[in-house]
């Protein structure tokens, strides 16, 4: 008798074990590559990370150039520097992207399959933190509005499936490459 609920009790303590260590993984992860973000600002900008996001068409049409022209006038607008424009958006995606990731997971009831997605070095959790130049280039705003949109699939909600179509529409016209998350949009 004492054995079998001595079983119970660990089979109850793992899954919520593993809920906090998935939310441990998110939390350290967000705060890490967020903290890489203020890095790169300080530090001026980081060619890839920031200085991709503002290509624009000052000096002429090109394909990337709309989304740097639109950060740039908001930057004039409100009077800030638009390498702070950027880090703010970047962040601000990197909130989204991580609290939608997080309710996506916990949808599953599975909290092994949760660990398992959110621990994943496939996934952006683990990748970026591995690899902080390969973070929130432009397939952050991709992996936000997939996020969002799979979430408002997921909840029934349509105004998150609107604000995921904008975001993941905003990715492609950001960055061509972008048009190759179109099979996983679709998918959803």
């Amino acid at each position: 008798m004492m054995r079998e609920q001595s079983k119970a009790d660990h089979t109850s303590v793992l899954p919520a074990f593993l809920k906090y260590a998935s939310d441990g993984i998110l939390l350290l992860g967000f705060l890490y590559v967020s903290l890489r973000v203020l890095y790169d600002y300080i530090a001026g900008g980081n060619s890839w990370k920031q200085g991709d996001w503002l290509i624009n068409n000052a000096a002429g049409s090109i394909r990337r150039g709309p989304l740097g022209s639109f950060i740039i006038s908001i930057g004039d607008l409100v009077d800030l520097n638009p390498l702070f424009v950027v880090s703010v958006i970047q962040i601000a995606l990197l909130a989204v992207l991580f609290i939608t990731f997080r309710l996506l997971v916990t949808k599953l009831h599975n909290p092994r399959i949760s660990i398992l997605l959110v621990a994943s070095p496939a996934i952006f959790t683990i990748f970026w933190i591995a690899d902080p130049q390969g973070s929130v280039r432009k397939e952050l705003i991709a992996f936000s509005g997939l996020s969002l949109y799979a979430l408002g699939a997921v909840r029934e909600k349509s105004s998150f499936l609107w604000l995921g179509t904008a975001l993941f529409c905003i990715s492609t016209l950001a960055h061509e490459a972008m048009v190759l998350f179109t099979p996983a949009f679709l998918a959803i």
